[in-house]
């Protein structure tokens, strides 16, 4: 074998491994390139805050009476069954529905209906009573609407008519009321009621639609944005009063807190049409979740001198 023929062996052995290294490198290439693109980071979902179908309130833990749908003889508070409240977990308002029984302290209040969708909100708000026309802002100001007319209950306000409102960032909910509480007390003999109502001597706003913010305690701040000085209890079937200024029926008014700067007079009105008026020119002030009880009173609606809704003077108390 001449050196020729040998160098022409060498240098194809060399290409053999030349073109060999190559087969392996290339593979080697696009295996780094998969594995880059396998551990490229997964693009993670935006954190929401949790939407809760259940919330618990207890208002045993609540302070004092007048948070509470109603209110028995020792002034402890109460549910009603199926009683429906406004949550907003978002500006949406959703409705909730009471799961205990008539008389409950506390119990749990499930989601009823479709939850909507709305903008995000730093907290969870809470309304009684439910109201579709309930609506709160992106900052937390509620809006709702104190009722004019609330119904006559034996010694306890009627249902519905103390407003409550509750701050919370989870599930537990604990209410506070938004007004205060008159008590009217009457006697009479014979006598029997189908509305009471109340109206404020200085035109103060005694109910209407409100803007409901809160405090550094989370307690509510009212702020009437129109309003009508006046609020009637109705009672249907109409009420017989007690007969004695000891043996009086007490008229429950739930009015937003308000100085009545020129005090307040008292209308009553009979189940025959005739009307009874009776006024107090004091200063009264109603604080929030307070009660102001008044002197009793007898109502007389005149045979005689008095016609069919003509109001008889009783005089200041």
């Amino acid at each position: 074998m001449n050196m020729k023929t040998i160098n022409s062996i060498f240098i194809c052995a060399s290409a053999l491994i030349f073109l060999a290294c190559s087969k392996v490198a290339a593979p080697s290439e696009a295996a780094d390139k998969a594995l880059v693109e396998f551990s490229r980071p997964v693009q993670q979902e935006e954190n929401t805050t949790p939407r809760y179908t259940v919330f618990y309130a207890d208002l045993s833990a609540s302070a004092y009476i007048p948070s509470k749908v109603y209110i028995d003889e020792a002034y402890k508070t109460r549910w009603n069954a199926g009683d429906m409240i406004s949550i907003f977990q978002t500006t949406a308002n959703e409705c909730f529905e009471f799961q205990g029984n008539d008389g409950d302290r506390a119990g749990a209040f499930e989601a009823i209906g479709q939850v909507d969708e709305g903008n995000a909100i730093d907290d969870i708000y809470a309304v009684y009573p439910y109201s579709q026309e309930t609506g709160i802002t992106s900052a937390g100001v509620l809006g709702l609407t104190l009722s004019s007319v609330q119904n006559y209950e034996y010694k306890s306000y009627g249902r519905g008519a103390n407003t409550m409102v509750c701050k919370t960032s989870d599930e537990q909910l604990f209410f506070k009321s938004v007004g205060g509480f008159l008590v009217i007390k009457l006697y009479g003999t014979n006598v029997s009621v189908s509305s009471v109502s109340v109206s404020a001597n200085g035109e103060e706003a005694l109910a209407g639609t409100a803007n409901v913010s809160f405090d550094n305690e989370d307690s509510p701040l009212v702020a009437i944005t129109q309003g009508t000085p006046s609020v009637s209890v109705v009672c249907e079937p109409a009420v017989t009063l007690g007969s004695s200024a000891t043996d009086y029926t007490e008229f429950w008014f739930v009015l937003p807190p308000v100085t009545l700067s020129e005090g307040f007079t008292v209308t009553v009105t009979g189940a025959n049409g005739k009307t009874y008026e009776k006024v107090s020119r004091k200063q009264r002030v109603i604080d929030r979740n307070t009660i102001t009880p008044m002197t009793p009173f007898e109502v007389v609606f005149s045979t005689n001198q008095i016609g069919d809704g003509e109001e008889q003077d009783g005089g200041d108390y």
